[in-house]
């Protein structure tokens, strides 16, 4: 193959070509196929140059010199958002001292103008043809790549829910193969929304091993392994989707346990053996005991919005309030999670004296619709707004709450904002070191810790609030007329609350004591809505 090289060098890509079909004992040679698309390419002879390509890549389905070629190819022909794709996968499943070429190029690719619905379709073909090429181990290590890559465009226009949960699919199929199973998930979930409902579950299961509930809540996740005839591998990896992961080890520790005391002792074994993994990869710490699981009797109350109109002129009587109950107040649209929410909301222990109602919110036209409905109906001095997929951890929170909101000058607390609002409206882009974050985030693939800020007071001013979490003991109107789809709701009833002189603070209590899910939608009417609001938000308060 050198004189070949020698040939391609020169540019004499005829020669080289001639050379190459007399060679055809080359061709298990990813090398044969590279220099025969170039000579060809050189000859002026693109399209069979990409033919080549493409049939040398169902050969060879994780070269990634071929994968740039054809990206190359792509391009050549006007075809930006496939040349997009074969670009990234080049990189994704690249290894060697090329990685960083490609990473470069990569940067230098110029994003706009690309149609992203486009660039999404070529990526799932993508997947889906290199699966049936059974390159799992190539393609688990491509979608693994984009899903965690900081490029702006990912981020912000292609990598959505399907692409999040395929690539902990991967990850599972990828560890089952490894054990010689055939019937890999990537091959039983193709239903993304049905995984979506397993992954759900499970994670439900494996929070309630982490936030230390009773044993028989525990043991869900032996039921959960039977009704979906799942492999151990599986579980093993809801488990690392669902913890973070310096509990990872400890967790599967316990895992490990409770199947084999349940009977299955080789899906125990296995499990075990990646628990000792994760304890020698990932730094450590030790679970918490969050405390007895009592129950607080709470009453659920269920509140139609679509029912309800508000009146911007109504009046709102801040003396007529129940002082000793807490309300939580959540507009939903999943009952499961509001099950779940529930849960967790019941361990809380409340001072003496005080009674809990959760109220929650169907059918709401906004979020700010929502909890104006909800708060008219409660009649307690304190309400907490609280996302629907926010889990509370700790069986004293709710009192700390209490606590600081009745012998401080705080009105309104939460456990994310910033000190000094940006002036785009979105308080995530103000400055680092002002932004107060006391939380675990469920990424959908991963949690995360965010605790960016050391502070000895517990708690202190903020100019806004995120809506993860919004604890109030005035009542304020919500601004419906303004925002009225699922955006600034939290960040303009913190201006609100400001108008009207009251403070608003930030709380840093722990140990962390709330998860959240962050789901973001990407769809494109979406982020429409989202920028409308931002524009009002803007023109309204800053």
């Amino acid at each position: 193959m050198e004189r070949i090289r020698e040939f391609i060098d020169n540019k004499q890509y005829k020669s080289a070509y001639e050379d190459l079909i007399m060679m055809s004992e080359y061709q298990n040679q990813p090398e044969y196929h590279i220099f025969k698309a170039t000579a060809l390419e050189g000859m002026g002879n693109v399209g069979a140059a990409k033919d080549v390509t493409k049939k040398a890549l169902l050969q060879f389905p994780d070269n990634y010199e071929l994968a740039y070629m054809l990206g190359n190819y792509y391009m050549q022909e006007g075809q930006r958002e496939k040349a997009y794709v074969w670009y990234l996968f080049a990189k994704g499943v690249c290894d060697n001292e090329d990685k960083a070429f490609l990473t470069e190029n990569w940067k230098a690719f110029d994003t706009i103008g690309l149609d992203t619905k486009l660039v999404k379709e070529n990526l799932q073909k993508l997947i889906v043809d290199r699966l049936e090429l059974d390159d799992l181990s190539g393609v688990h290590r491509f979608v693994n790549e984009v899903v965690h890559s900081d490029d702006p465009f990912l981020f912000k226009q292609v990598i959505d829910t399907w692409l999040r949960y395929y690539s902990v699919i991967l990850e599972i199929s990828a560890c089952e193969k490894n054990r010689g199973i055939v019937d890999v998930s990537a091959r039983r979930f193709t239903d993304w929304k049905e995984f979506e409902k397993v992954l759900c579950e499970f994670k439900f299961a494996y929070r309630r091993i982490w936030f230390d509930f009773s044993e028989d809540a525990t043991k869900e996740i032996v039921r959960l392994k039977g009704k979906y005839d799942v492999s151990p591998e599986f579980v093993v990896i809801m488990g690392k989707c669902a913890v973070y992961s310096c509990y990872t080890a400890e967790i599967l520790k316990r895992a490990s346990d409770i199947f084999t005391e349940c009977g299955d002792i080789e899906t125990g074994h296995i499990i075990g053996v990646y628990a000792e993994w994760f304890k020698n990869v990932h730094p450590t710490l030790e679970l918490i005991k969050w405390g007895e699981n009592s129950d607080n009797g709470c009453e659920v109350v269920y509140v139609d919005a679509s029912k309800y109109k508000a009146d911007i002129s109504e009046h709102i009587d801040d003396t007529v309030r129940n002082e000793y109950e807490v309300s939580y107040i959540m507009c939903a649209n999943r009952m499961d999670y509001v099950d779940e929410v529930v849960m967790y909301l019941r361990r809380q222990r409340l001072p003496e004296g005080f009674s809990m109602k959760v109220y929650v919110v169907t059918g709401a036209k906004s979020m700010c619709a929502g909890y104006n409905a909800g708060m008219m109906h409660s009649n307690s001095r304190y309400k907490f707004y609280i996302h629907q997929d926010t889990f509370i951890t700790e069986v004293n929170y709710t009192s700390k709450l209490i606590h600081y909101l009745s012998t401080t000058k705080y009105n309104m607390l939460g456990l994310a904002g910033v000190e000094n609002m940006a002036e785009t409206g979105r308080w995530w882009d103000g400055p680092d070191e002002k932004k107060l974050m006391c939380l675990y985030q469920d990424m959908a693939i991963y949690v995360i810790h965010s605790t960016d800020v050391y502070m000895e007071e517990a708690v202190r001013d903020v100019s806004v609030l995120d809506g993860v979490l919004l604890a109030t003991n005035r009542d304020v109107y919500w601004r419906e007329d303004l925002f009225p789809y699922f955006h600034f709701y939290d960040v303009s009833q913190c201006m609100e609350f400001q108008r009207k002189g009251y403070a608003v603070g930030f709380m840093n209590v722990k140990p962390t004591s709330v998860l959240h899910e962050v789901n973001v939608d990407r769809g494109s009417r979406s982020e429409e809505l989202y920028e409308e609001s931002r524009e009002v938000f803007v023109r309204e308060y800053l």
